[in-house]
């Protein structure tokens, strides 16, 4: 677990996530997050106080994604139209990588740490 709810609270003092639902929440947003740094958390503890800092920061503003917009991230629909009018998702403001829908944020935090690196492009 990176990120504790005594923590959590601390980074998002005004947010409505009980003790119940960030159980939930965490778990979920510690896969988002595992998936969007290649799996190279393997001992949180050896990470650098700022990697630890910013990897809590991402937790917490993915469990806040999730939390919010939980019923479309598990929805089977890519896009709605009905009558003229149709629903998308705003890209500049969330977006898929390596199949985890988040937030600019979330990815600006992760990119910090340096365990988002994929390697070159040639």
């Amino acid at each position: 677990m990176y990120l504790d709810y005594e923590d959590y609270k601390k980074i998002n003092h005004n947010s409505e996530i009980t003790k119940e639902n960030f159980e939930f929440l965490e778990k979920r947003a510690e896969i988002d997050i595992n998936a969007l740094t290649f799996n190279r958390i393997a001992d949180f503890e050896q990470l650098t106080s700022h990697q630890q800092w910013l990897v809590k920061l991402a937790m917490a503003l993915q469990i806040n994604f999730i939390y919010s917009n939980i019923d479309l991230l598990d929805g089977v629909l890519s896009s709605y139209s009905i009558g003229g009018v149709s629903i998308n998702l705003d890209t500049s403001k969330a977006f898929k990588i390596n199949g985890v829908a988040t937030t600019n944020e979330v990815n600006n935090a992760l990119m910090q740490t340096g365990l988002c690196y994929r390697g070159l492009d040639w």
